[in-house]
């Protein structure tokens, strides 16, 4: 495209190439000023035509030329000037290419290259999310208690989902009540305690999602504003819910509301979230489970006392720390009086519906840290950390008084009273060693039966 213009602004030349480009024949804008046309795209003024007309013109120029029927061009210009002999511009010979074609494969370069870009960063997050989910798989197979394996849940959690406020929960065992064992963020807008069937994705068995492209109901522990997004997912574990992972993403007064288009919980973080929630149930699923091993390990299945292979650990490892700080251990070893007699007289069953009772009520009167145990039978055990012997035979005494006054049903009937024959001792001054310690309760329990049963004799 050639155009020439006069010192004046007027077209003198217009080539075939311009009208093909523009639509317009020459002999239209023969004579005519530029500035009288909208070729261009913002339109060009007459005082950028005298700039370009004066010594201080620019070389080049890049415009928009929008031709007779509305189509645009991008056209790069080029400019020489014709110079009379003052040194002022007669004339003006701009030069032009039209690089519409070439912009739009720059424009969709860059256009890929920015999605490119886009790409690989999600990729690099989503590695980073995959590296994150493993680092807590691992982290949560280490751990031996339920409260570790929620604390490092929650690490994890904000790690992964850095924007979101959010809680664990974990419904107790008569599960019409959800506790938040771990918060986060903003924790205000829930409700720290609720009834596990006002949360949705109890309900439903699956993900409930609230957001502007997911209307539907909030559950009842969220108090927050409806335009907040939020998310549960269940934490199952073969079809039955132990808790809850709760996040949401609210906008408190004086921060920057957030747009419809500005999704915290879309298709993908979802699934991530749900993950995590996977892996959550799995570790606590493995770490009840394995509670529930041990304890069938140390505890005797019909009193719900300690069994003695555990007392013998326990008492091992009591002496050997009261050796450390110089404190007292006390034990008491006692068995039921007549008890083959009582099974005689009500059966194996009333014996049994006995022994239940005995250790319901033996752990109720235990003081923190004591540990009862069954012995053997109808013999029982109880170890008393710290307790001197004037404290062990007065827990002993207590425990005789209270054994009398229980009083125990079976098949709805009162079963007869009973009574029980303690022996107590006291580390140091009966023994150094478990050994010695349960040899002289023992030899104690013996002259307490000898002398009339019924009674707490020290060792």
């Amino acid at each position: 495209m050639i155009v020439v213009l006069d010192h004046r602004g007027v077209i003198t030349k217009f080539n075939r190439a311009c009208e093909q480009i523009t639509g317009y024949l020459f002999d239209e804008i023969d004579g005519t000023y530029l500035w009288d046309h909208n070729f261009f795209d913002p339109v060009i003024t007459r005082e950028e035509i005298d700039k370009l007309l004066s010594d201080n013109h620019p070389g080049t120029y890049d415009t928009v030329l929008v031709s007779k029927n509305g189509d645009k061009h991008l056209i790069s210009w080029t400019f020489a000037a014709i110079l009379n002999s003052k040194r002022h511009a007669e004339y003006v010979i701009a030069t032009g290419i039209d690089i519409t074609k070439r912009q739009q494969a720059e424009d969709e370069l860059q256009k890929a290259n920015r999605e490119l870009a886009s790409w690989v960063e999600q990729l690099r997050e989503r590695t980073a999310e995959m590296n994150q989910l493993n680092e807590m798989g691992e982290q949560l197979q280490s751990c031996q208690t339920i409260t570790e394996a929620c604390a490092i849940s929650a690490q994890y959690i904000k790690r992964i989902c850095p924007a979101s406020n959010g809680a664990l929960y974990l419904i107790k065992e008569s599960k019409n009540i959800a506790e938040a064992v771990e918060l986060w963020g903003e924790s205000d807008i829930i409700q720290k305690v609720f009834e596990p069937l006002s949360c949705w994705a109890i309900r439903r068995g699956r993900q409930h999602l609230v957001d502007d492209d997911h209307p539907s109901l909030l559950c009842g522990h969220v108090t927050g504003p409806e335009s907040g997004q939020y998310l549960c997912v269940p934490l199952l574990v073969n079809g039955a819910a132990i808790g809850i992972l709760h996040l949401n993403h609210v906008d408190l007064p004086g921060q920057v509301q957030h747009k419809a288009t500005d999704q915290s919980y879309s298709d993908h973080k979802v699934q991530i979230v749900t993950t995590i929630a996977e892996h959550i149930s799995l570790a606590l699923s493995n770490l009840k489970l394995k509670e529930t091993l041990r304890q069938q390990s140390i505890r005797d299945a019909l009193t719900g006392l300690f069994n003695r292979r555990y007392m013998e650990e326990t008492l091992e490892r009591e002496l050997n720390r009261a050796e450390r700080e110089g404190k007292p251990v006390g034990v008491i070893m006692f068995d039921i009086d007549h008890f083959k007699d009582f099974n005689d007289l009500f059966g194996h069953d009333g014996g049994d519906a006995l022994l239940r009772e005995l250790g319901v009520f033996l752990k109720k009167t235990a003081r923190g840290g004591d540990v009862v145990c069954r012995y053997g039978g109808e013999e029982f055990l109880e170890v008393l950390p710290g307790a001197n012997s004037e404290n062990a035979r007065l827990h002993a005494e207590k425990i005789r008084q209270g054994v009398k006054e229980l009083l125990v049903y079976h098949l709805g009937k009162p079963l007869a009273k009973c009574s029980i024959s303690l022996g107590v001792a006291v580390f140091p001054e009966n023994g150094l060693t478990s050994e010695a310690l349960l040899k002289a309760a023992d030899s104690a329990l013996y002259h307490a039966k000898n002398e009339g049963r019924d009674k707490v004799v020290m060792a």
